[in-house]
């Protein structure tokens, strides 16, 4: 793995283990944002069917709805499985790893 991803995803761990609160906060928000985008790209889907459109366009955006509805499930499920993954993480080691790649 890179070094700088692997910082960048140490630090990651890490500010989410500090603030459990803020990062289950920021993966409610980016779910939201994700099941908006999918509903309203299948409401576009459905309208211009409805309308006669045919076209590839139809299959292209309904797949762009499917897979951000699959992002949301995703983020729901990291989200609600945070809190059981926190316990089993050693917070000092993560530290130590992050401040030995810093320097």
């Amino acid at each position: 793995m890179d070094n700088q991803l692997k910082n960048k995803a140490l630090k990651s761990i890490l500010s989410s283990i500090e603030n459990p609160e803020k990062h289950a906060l920021k993966l409610k928000r980016k779910s939201l944002l994700l099941t908006g985008i999918s509903w309203l790209g299948l409401m576009i889907v459905f309208l211009l069917h409805f309308q006669g459109s045919t076209g590839l366009y139809l299959l292209a955006i309904s797949a762009f709805s499917g897979i951000a509805y699959g992002f949301v499930i995703y983020l729901d499920s990291a989200r609600k499985q945070w809190q059981f993954i926190i316990p089993h993480i050693d917070i000092e080691s993560v530290k130590k790893e992050v401040l030995s790649d810093e320097t």
